[in-house]
């Protein structure tokens, strides 16, 4: 169990930070005047998860590859998912009807 641990809590701080990024982005869209400067923000904060991700594994003596997957396939996860509520309360949207 101890070994699983580090991976859930990695696993959520993947999601917490797409949540995080999904708010800057729904911000940007409503607001409508800085979305360019968006998508370099939130591939930093990004990055900065990722790094401080390996450098928290590695001073806690954690299997870094793993704690990074974990926390990599969290981000995906909330990624696709908080993306998808994007485009359904986005009135654009996209929704393939054009």
């Amino acid at each position: 169990m101890g070994d699983i641990l580090p991976l859930v809590a990695a696993f959520f701080a993947g999601v917490a930070v797409e949540f995080l990024n999904y708010l800057i982005t729904r911000s940007a869209i409503s607001d409508g005047k800085n979305t360019p400067f968006v998508f370099p923000l939130r591939a930093l904060i990004a990055a900065a998860f990722l790094a401080a991700l390996y450098f928290t594994a590695k001073a806690l003596a954690i299997d870094v590859t793993a704690c990074v997957i974990a926390g990599a396939v969290g981000a995906t996860v909330a990624l696709a998912a908080f993306t998808a509520l994007l485009m359904k309360n986005n009135k654009k949207g996209g929704g393939g009807d054009g």
